[in-house]
């Protein structure tokens, strides 16, 4: 039997076949723009931020018809290229991504628990010693993003530091600071009550009087045969190299923390700036 269609018919479903068909290639089109999307994100994070524990490069790709862009970083250059790269590959971008900027603070507690996220149960990424300059990069809730000297990223809790202004900084910078070479000490009031407890390569400020200042402005008294003057002791070029050696010898067999031979069980290196 031979069947006879309608035109209209015929002409319906072609169309049909041809808005599937259509629809299946739209789609995979979008597919492969969001992978050459990710792609260009994945080189330029790989160029800029290999290694996570040391720069932010957290950029979300939304699709909606065109490419947008979010998240945040604090590598200005890094956005940068980002955006030249999609330029290069002619996909057009909408960018909302948040460049940080540091606020300056020094570590307000003998030793600094940084750790990998905004928790007190969170993994220890790294520690520090009071007067460790820090670079604060954002907030959550009682917690604070900082980099360390040696560009080690992690969160501390609020306690553990003290945010200061760019003046206040670079006031700090040019003072009369000090730097306590005694494995263990402690700052103490007019009546003897101890006001924080120190450990070795701690920094505090001097005041003329030849008191100690910490870096929320607590003054208080250190015996001078703890603690050295800051710019002596760097002044010299190789005063850093045996005391370390030195160190190594002195604490085999204490406890240590991140394979790095310590007492008081920090993990604490020494710092030659700024």
């Amino acid at each position: 039997m031979v069947r006879y269609y309608s035109y209209s018919l015929v002409t319906n479903r072609f169309i049909g076949w041809s808005l599937q068909s259509l629809i299946v290639l739209l789609s995979m089109v979008q597919v492969m723009f969001g992978q050459q999307a990710q792609q260009i994100v994945d080189e330029v994070r790989l160029k800029y931020a290999g290694d996570k524990r040391v720069a932010i490069f957290d950029i979300k790709i939304e699709e909606n018809g065109a490419v947008k862009l979010g998240g945040e970083t604090n590598l200005p250059a890094a956005m940068d290229a980002l955006l030249h790269a999609f330029k290069e590959a002619g996909i057009s971008v909408e960018s909302d991504i948040m460049i940080l900027k540091s606020k300056p603070a020094l570590v307000n507690i003998s030793v600094c628990n940084i750790r990998s996220v905004p928790k007190h149960s969170g993994e220890l990424s790294t520690q520090a010693t009071l007067g460790t300059p820090l670079k604060v990069w954002k907030q959550d809730g009682d917690w604070y993003l900082v980099q360390t000297p040696d560009l080690y990223l992690g969160w501390v809790d609020a306690g553990g530091i003290y945010i200061m202004s760019e003046m206040q900084y670079a006031e700090w910078k040019t003072s009369d600071r000090i730097l306590v070479t005694d494995y263990g000490a402690f700052v103490t009031g007019t009546k003897g009550e101890v006001i924080s407890d120190l450990v070795r390569g701690a920094i505090l400020q001097r005041t003329p009087d030849q008191l100690v200042m910490l870096p929320d402005g607590r003054l208080g008294r250190l015996d001078p045969v703890q603690y050295q003057s800051f710019d002596i002791f760097f002044r010299k070029t190789d005063s850093y190299i045996e005391p370390i050696i030195d160190d190594a010898y002195l604490c085999m067999g204490s406890h240590h923390l991140n394979n790095k031979l310590i007492r008081y069980l920090i993990d604490q290196g020494y710092y030659r700036g700024p």
